[in-house]
């Protein structure tokens, strides 16, 4: 069985590799949240069973703060590469790195629950 860090570093692969896009992700609606894109109909929801699909829904239902440090802590959009400490992650994202930390452990502990995938 996969653990959780392997499910997310496999859904980042997959999110940064454009897969996630075609399917009306969260890429996709940062993007209409932004007002780059306008939605006019909503698709219908896809039904995702891969491991990647999991975690990308668990992703989604995290609070933004969680979802932020989530993606970029494990790079899950190819403009963060560069970013090779939590220090410059913590600060991309306007945090001190205490409360980067705090809530990347909150956000694995709901990506667990969320996947049934085991942190260790």
């Amino acid at each position: 069985m996969l653990t959780l860090d392997e499910a997310i570093e496999r859904w980042a692969f997959w999110r940064i590799n454009g897969e996630c896009v075609a399917a009306g992700s969260y890429t996709t609606g940062e993007r209409v949240q932004a007002g780059e894109v306008s939605v006019k109909n909503k698709p219908a929801p896809l039904i995702d069973d891969s491991v990647e699909g999991m975690v990308e829904a668990a992703v989604m239902s995290l609070s933004p703060s969680q979802k932020s440090v989530v993606v970029i802590e494990y790079r899950a959009d190819s403009r963060l590469a560069h970013m090779q400490t939590q220090y410059h992650r913590a600060a991309a994202v306007s945090m001190n790195h205490r409360n980067y930390r705090s809530n990347l452990s909150k956000a694995r502990l709901n990506l667990s629950i969320k996947t049934g995938f085991p942190r260790l």
